[in-house]
């Protein structure tokens, strides 16, 4: 489906494409400056890209968006609130980090595991409008 972000000109056989955010929606634009900002500010630094994929998940969306709204990332605590056996979450957790998404705040003597939001503005916004 054309969500509104490339634009499409025909020469002869050829077909070039090209970024046109005019049709995007404003959440989609803002997104789009954000990237489009750090790929030339960092000179093609993609490190948010796994967002996209692990925001996939639903669940795991609904648990990433709670800790970055400062929900409390203990795994404890998850595990109650979304109705999850421990080890269910920690794989989805397991998966953000890897991701990039939730940083693994502390893990203390006793295995207690706490997960924190990133500090990366492109990947707080897409988490907050996923």
């Amino acid at each position: 489906a054309d969500i509104g972000l490339v634009r499409r000109e025909r020469s002869g056989r050829l077909v070039n494409y090209y970024p046109d955010f005019s049709r995007a929606s404003a959440e989609v634009r803002e997104i789009a400056a954000l990237i489009m900002d750090r790929l030339r500010k960092k000179n093609g630094d993609l490190s948010f890209v796994p967002v996209f994929r692990v925001m996939m998940g639903s669940v795991r969306a609904r648990i990433v968006r709670y800790i970055a709204a400062g929900g409390n990332g203990c795994v404890e605590a998850l595990s109650d609130r979304f109705r999850m056996r421990p080890g269910d979450l920690r794989h989805h957790l397991k998966f953000a980090e890897q991701g990039g998404i939730l940083s693994c705040d502390s893990d203390d003597s006793d295995g207690v595991y706490s997960y924190i939001a990133p500090a990366d503005p492109i990947a707080r916004r897409i988490i907050e409008l996923s």
